[in-house]
């Protein structure tokens, strides 16, 4: 077999092992948390916002952790975080399977949330996006596809779980899985081989690659991340009122939840399509359409009810909105390999992911304001549709490659060996 033979081979098969390792930590992880809260508060009594408490616990720890985690993931490899992360994703659950304190149950949630941050989506934006060369953005849907497809199948599993076994066996047997993942990380996650650069994977931008302080005072690196932020909290305002907003437009619990969970299996779908339309349309481009369609699906919303144009405009925002919701995870890192190669890649996804988060924190908080305050989400889905609107002319102001070379960005394209473990 040729070289470049084998490197093609070896690419789908990183790029396969991560899927099957977002499939199962990001999947069941996504699907166990908020579900094992009901049976907590049977159990402990807990009042609701106590056990509240362990989901912000869990999302702060992801989200404050984040910039380290990608700056640590530049020096020591993405196979050394996730081997790291993974560990402490299954310590967390198991102590949570085992623990019966509330302060425990706090520290265990965010080691949890620690673990999961450091195991799937940044590091595995940084292996994918040095693997797969002009294909990165078909590689990044197909890490947000199987992350999708997990959260779907195992959203399914987990209450049947909790009914047969109880819900601490289900979180410790997830713990277990998790831990299954580790041969997978440590034999098939992998950096780039040394040598020829067959399949074009990753440019090296000077000689003495810009800090990460550097490619943030870079204009477009600028509007990546507040685009980011934007659409962060147009998003959240969203996912999570979608149910309450169409039970309150008439439809019943159960055709809410299969509203919301088509959104799931469109994210997938949307993920793969994205990605294949950004070969040939570019990146820029293929994350401004998705934005476009993202906004015309939140104001979808404003026409929901039980009619049949409302049931039209249920089906349209499914369609629009789930197909697009995974977007700029997916065309993230992409664009900032293409802004600023691979050097310091983590610690761009980082901050961008953080500055997302916490901004997209806000959103269902703000969104139920409004409700509460004017009586109805009209106006709340106004804003969060205004917010996408604007991310995406931040992301038309974005400069494109060619401008880079000629400002003498770019220099030298030769291969750049990444350390990814």
């Amino acid at each position: 077999m040729s070289p470049s033979a084998a490197v093609a081979r070896d690419k789908w098969l990183v790029v396969g092992s991560i899927g099957a390792i977002c499939f199962v930590i990001a999947g069941s992880s996504a699907a166990v948390v908020g579900p094992v809260f009901v049976p907590m508060m049977r159990e402990f009594g807990w009042s609701n916002g106590k056990t509240s408490a362990l989901a912000t616990s869990y999302t702060l720890a992801f989200l404050a952790t984040t910039p380290a985690v990608g700056l640590l993931a530049d020096r020591i490899g993405a196979r050394a975080i996730m081997i790291f992360g993974t560990l402490a994703a299954c310590s967390g659950l198991f102590v949570v399977s085992q623990c019966s304190s509330w302060m425990g149950m706090l520290l265990a949630f965010a080691l949890v949330g620690l673990g999961i941050n450091a195991t799937f989506y940044l590091p595995s934006a940084m292996v994918v996006t040095s693997w797969m060369g002009s294909q990165r953005a078909l590689g990044m849907g197909i890490v947000m596809g199987a992350m999708s497809a997990g959260a779907t199948v195992f959203s399914t599993l987990i209450g049947w779980w909790f009914e047969l076994y109880g819900w601490r066996t289900t979180v410790a047997g997830i713990a277990a899985l998790i831990l299954l993942m580790l041969p997978i990380i440590f034999f098939f996650v992998k950096g780039r081989p040394s040598g020829d650069n067959p399949v074009g994977v990753i440019e090296k931008i000077t000689e003495s690659p810009p800090s990460v302080r550097n490619n943030l005072s870079s204009q477009s690196v600028i509007l990546t991340i507040i685009s980011g932020a934007l659409f962060g909290f147009g998003m959240q305002g969203v996912y999570f009122h979608v149910v309450p907003l169409l039970i309150s437009s008439g439809y019943s619990a159960h055709m809410a939840g299969l509203a919301y969970g088509g959104t799931w299996l469109l994210s997938g779908l949307g993920s793969l399509a994205l990605g294949v339309i950004a070969e040939r349309a570019g990146t820029k481009a293929t994350l401004a359409g998705a934005l476009i369609m993202c906004a015309i699906g939140t104001l979808c919303l404003l026409g929901a009810d039980v009619t049949t144009p409302g049931v039209a405009c249920v089906v349209a925002f499914v369609l629009f909105w789930g197909a697009s919701v995974n977007s700029f995870g997916q065309m993230a890192p992409v664009l900032f390999a293409e802004l600023c190669g691979s050097r310091n890649l983590g610690g761009l996804i980082g901050i961008q992911l953080a500055a997302a988060g916490l901004v997209g924190a806000a959103a269902p908080v703000v969104s139920g304001w409004i409700y509460d305050k004017f009586g109805g989400y009209r106006l709340a889905i106004d804003t969060d549709a205004a917010a996408v609107f604007f991310a995406f002319v931040l992301i038309l102001l974005i400069g494109t490659r060619k401008n880079r070379v000629a400002n003498g960005i770019l220099r030298h394209p030769k291969p750049d060996v990444v350390h990814l473990g």
